[in-house]
């Protein structure tokens, strides 16, 4: 992955493949410090890292304020820029920026070192500690190849294997290596010496209601909905690019085309899903009215099932590795010359309601789970840890799992955005009421009242237009009317975007891959009771749960983790 790997307290001469490499020794300690940084070309002149007579300064990544920010300080570069944002705002300034980024801030003279990660998770952090060395990376395998001898055989973090093999990722900042730990959004590490701690700068815990308004929650989402759309297209609008955006049937990402359009951004649209599916006839339905191009891409079959190689490269065992491999292998088939981004309305439902609890519920922080076979090997939450249970799945769902779409996209040499992932939007959606967001009334108001031109299409997830709160009650019955039809007609494993149970029943070539990928693997597991798991869950769970068994064990495989 792109980004910048540091090594402070260097024992040794390292070897790290990148373009730009600064090395530091302190006059008056003797340490030590390495920084490297491997850039991908989309907005490749806005990636630096630098050094001053006090100080080595490196932000990669997608900036989409860089423009505002840069006239608001009349600064002349990107590289004056952070100098005047150190002066202005020192520890703090990296949350000035909005965007894809990592970015870190080195004191020559104090040997501190800040490392920050942006406030919605989105890009690749290990960090880790080898006898005095320190090291950071957005490898896991870079990681542990510069970790050196002091860090010893890199062994299984069992309690987060059962973390992937119940909600497909990690909860916090636990990875498949004991001792290595990812960077969260909004945090950043502070290591002095032979100390490091990690400190949150910007923190969705600290976000309490307090919009009561139905009227001032729609004016101020839409206000700064629109906002976001701005930032991004105008980022975008580089000579020679396209507007490229994923489309399919639900209402986030219409959200996002229908709006880019009113504002004169013409996107080329692209849709993926099992040929026939609401997702292709919507996304058509749309692009058609709007006159803009539409690309799709059928998924039938299954087989970027196979593709298993290529996506565990990708997350590094974090998240199960068929997540986001039919984004992967859609991106592949479309053409994105000189394309750096790409838009979509990614987790616009989860913040404006999906993540909240029902009422007359019990209190369940692993709902939005992929398993429940082993819940019951998950530490328990305490509830006094989290603000509530729709902030907790915001941290260890979306930025810990959802996102792994942002992890693709920049895979691939470009970026993922949207309007709803965005600090600001999740900060304005965690401040309204409660009782404005149950069932996502807060935004099929927002749509009726703001955007009506949305409601015109049919919502897959409902099968009726959103035009009215009153219907999406009314499609709890209708979906389970449709879902006993389907069983009845034995059409029920077949129907959905990724039907992957169809899939392995009827393509022998994915179900013998699965089948050779668990018998190669198990027996790397080495821990009894984890073994026993794995095997019980790959033999009676359905194919969402063997992918998260063959995620673990190629993650150990790939790792090379004794366990």
């Amino acid at each position: 992955m792109y980004g910048f790997t540091i090594v402070y307290n260097s024992q040794e001469h390292l070897e790290v493949t990148s373009g730009c490499r600064i090395s530091f020794q302190s006059p008056t300690s003797g340490r030590s410090c390495v920084f490297t940084h491997r850039k991908s070309a989309a907005f490749r002149e806005e990636k630096i890292m630098l050094e001053t007579t006090s100080h080595i300064i490196g932000i990669d990544g997608l900036l989409l304020n860089l423009v505002p920010l840069t006239k608001s300080y009349a600064a002349i570069s990107v590289t004056d820029l952070l100098s005047k944002l150190h002066e202005h705002f020192s520890t703090d300034m990296f949350n000035q920026f909005r965007g894809e980024f990592t970015g870190f801030m080195f004191n020559k003279e104090s040997e501190e070192l800040l490392f920050f990660m942006n406030q919605t998770g989105t890009k690749a952090c290990y960090y880790a500690r080898s006898g005095q060395t320190f090291v950071v990376s957005p490898s896991l395998r870079e990681l542990l190849s510069l970790a050196g001898p002091g860090f010893g055989e890199p062994s299984l973090e069992v309690n987060a294997a059962y973390s992937l093999l119940v909600m497909g990722g990690m909860t916090g900042s636990q990875t498949l290596v004991d001792g290595v730990q990812r960077l969260l959004a909004g945090e950043m590490i502070r290591v002095t010496g032979n100390r490091s701690e990690v400190l949150r700068y910007h923190d969705f815990n600290t976000i309490s209601p307090t919009i009561h308004s139905r009227k001032e929650a729609i004016a101020r989402l839409d206000e700064l909905f629109q906002r976001n759309i701005n930032l991004e297209y105008s980022k975008d609008a580089i000579p020679g690019s396209q507007f490229v955006a994923t489309l399919s049937g639900g209402l986030d990402s219409r959200m996002n085309v229908m709006a880019a359009a009113e504002l004169g951004y013409r996107t080329q649209n692209f849709c993926f899903s099992e040929p026939g599916y609401a997702d292709q006839r919507i996304s058509e339905q749309i692009s058609r009215d709007l006159g803009s191009p539409h690309s799709f891409v059928s998924l039938e079959g299954g087989d970027y099932v196979l593709d298993f190689e290529q996506n565990m490269a990708i997350h590094e065992g974090l998240i199960f590795y068929v997540s986001s491999a039919h984004y992967r292998y859609a991106l592949s088939k479309i053409p994105c010359n000189n394309c750096s981004m790409i838009h979509t309305g990614q987790i616009g439902d989860a913040v404006l309601g999906g993540f909240m609890t029902k009422s007359n519920t019990i209190t369940d922080y692993y709902s939005k789970r992929l398993s429940s076979k082993l819940i019951h090997k998950l530490p328990v939450i305490r509830e006094g840890d989290w603000a509530s249970v729709e902030v907790f799945r915001i941290y260890n769902r979306l930025f810990n799992v959802t996102v792994s779409g942002s992890y693709v996209t920049e895979h691939m040499g470009m970026y993922l955005v949207s309007p709803f992932l965005e600090p600001d939007f999740i900060d304005l959606c965690l401040s309204l009421d409660p009782s404005l967001k149950s069932e996502s009334r807060i935004y099929i108001d927002w749509i009726r009242a703001k955007r009506p031109q949305v409601a015109r299409y049919v919502w897959e997830r409902t099968g009726f237009r959103p035009n009215a709160s009153w219907k999406n009650d009314l499609s709890r019955i209708t979906n389970k009317m449709n879902s006993l039809f389907r069983k009845v007609t034995g059409n029920q494993l077949r129907y959905g975007m990724n039907p992957y149970d169809y899939w392995f029943q009827t393509r022998p070539e994915i179900k013998s891959f699965m089948m050779q990928q668990f018998r190669a693997g198990i027996d790397n597991i080495g821990n009894p009771e984890l073994k026993s798991d794995c095997r019980i869950l790959f033999e009676s769970g359905n194919t969402i749960e063997k992918t998260l068994v063959l995620t673990l064990l190629g993650g150990i495989e790939m790792l090379n983790l004794k366990s």
